[in-house]
């Protein structure tokens, strides 16, 4: 009677348990690289964005109404990185070449874009009115400024949402790993464990059928 719980056991139950936690934890390393792979390719994306914008606002900050001209280089600067937060795309930057930057995807991000570009719209086209108004220069001088206070905080807000999205993306990476490292290594230790029993049931049976 144990001659045969003991076949069927081996036989019936661990060899097939044993092949599919081998399945499992294969499945379980290839989760862990497409957590990696995937929160890699987010964080870089929010990097990217993240640095176009701060070249964005540096230059907002820094503009002088005196010596602001339509044709100057930060200018089309500005216009590049504007577009390519807004709409994706290749684009060549004064610091670094950034490619295959994707659309926004996120809606509360896309409405601070919008934001952002309408007030930068605005307040190009203001300005080419700007020196031809000299008896409301000092008014169109406080409107344009205030125009620029309004885009730099639509940066800032923009700022922190990128953030908390990495700051989500960096936690969610780091729970998924935690997660799929426990399941790996309890995987690990029972397909180890029935290993072992497989192996001593094979020991136990064979000299009982010599005999």
């Amino acid at each position: 009677m144990r001659l045969l719980d003991i076949n069927s056991i081996k036989k019936g139950h661990l060899l097939p348990i044993i092949q599919v936690l081998y399945g499992v934890i294969v499945l379980l390393f290839v989760s862990i690289y497409y957590v990696d792979y995937s929160s890699h390719n987010n964080l870089k994306m929010l990097d990217n964005r993240i640095m176009i914008l701060n070249q964005q606002s540096t230059f907002i900050k820094s503009i002088s109404l005196e010596v602001f001209s339509e044709s100057s280089e930060k200018v089309r600067f500005l216009n590049r990185s504007i577009y390519a937060l807004d709409q994706g795309g290749d684009i060549i930057l004064t610091v670094a070449e950034i490619r295959g930057l994707t659309p926004e995807t996120d809606e509360v991000s896309n409405q601070i874009l919008r934001s952002i570009h309408n007030k930068w719209d605005y307040f190009y086209m203001a300005y080419k009115g700007y020196n031809s108004i000299s008896e409301k220069k000092y008014l169109k001088t406080l409107e344009l400024n205030r125009v620029l206070s309004e885009i730099s905080r639509l940066q800032d807000h923009y700022y922190s949402v990128l953030k908390k999205r990495k700051d989500t993306v960096v936690l969610k990476k780091s729970t998924w790993n935690t997660i799929l490292f426990i399941c790996l290594l309890l995987s690990l230790i029972t397909v180890f464990y029935l290993q072992v029993l497989y192996l001593s049931l094979i020991h136990i049976s064979e000299p009982t059928r010599l005999g």
